[in-house]
């Protein structure tokens, strides 16, 4: 609640994505939508909050595992770094670093890292599943996409990394909704209430 993204504190053409360590987190899909920014953006970056990439993950058959190959095949591995494991400042530092936080998620309910993001005001590409349009408002707080779409995923973030005066009012809005949907005394008194 304390932290604030600014443009002038981001890197530009940098991305964040929390954990996209299982199927449905629509990691796929990120992959796919950065193989077409890159052809116009070849310095891209998509900082990962997950596995390390040079860590020997136990289990080969996991989705991190599938997720790293994919990557690699896709000629994408200088435009992702794993973060690892993040604790709250780790994930504030990370928002902060980025022009755009992205929430690709094929299914969800409420996501905290889409709270997160409105919070600290880090424009946002969200993808419209689950909870997700209960919590903010496309075109104004967060830019949606269908979940499944790497093109217009592509697209929204693109729109984010080219337009200042949209990045400026996500982020203002943003941050106004979410003083009010996520306002701690607020929360707490309506938890005590029911």
């Amino acid at each position: 609640y304390q932290n604030e993204w600014s443009e002038s504190l981001a890197n530009k053409r940098t991305i964040f994505v929390g954990n996209i360590s299982h199927q449905r987190k629509g990691g796929v899909v990120l992959v796919e939508a950065i193989e077409i920014l890159k052809k116009e953006y070849p310095k891209i970056l998509v900082n990962y909050a997950g596995p390390e990439k040079d860590n020997n993950l136990k289990n080969y058959f996991s989705f991190d595992n599938y997720l790293l190959h994919y990557i690699k095949a896709k000629n994408l591995s200088e435009n992702f770094k794993f973060l690892g494991q993040l604790d709250g400042e780790g994930m504030i530092k990370a928002f902060k670093e980025a022009n755009v936080a992205v929430i690709p998620s094929l299914i969800e309910n409420s996501p905290n890292t889409l709270a997160e993001a409105m919070i600290i005001g880090v424009p946002t590409v969200c993808a419209y599943s689950g909870g997700s349009p209960s919590m903010s408002e496309d075109e104004k707080e967060v830019l949606f996409y269908r979940a499944e779409d790497p093109v217009l995923l592509a697209y929204q973030i693109k729109r984010v990394l080219e337009n200042h005066n949209l990045r400026k009012n996500l982020s203002t809005n943003a941050k106004q909704k979410a003083r009010i949907n996520h306002d701690p005394e607020t929360n707490f008194k309506k938890l005590i209430e029911a």
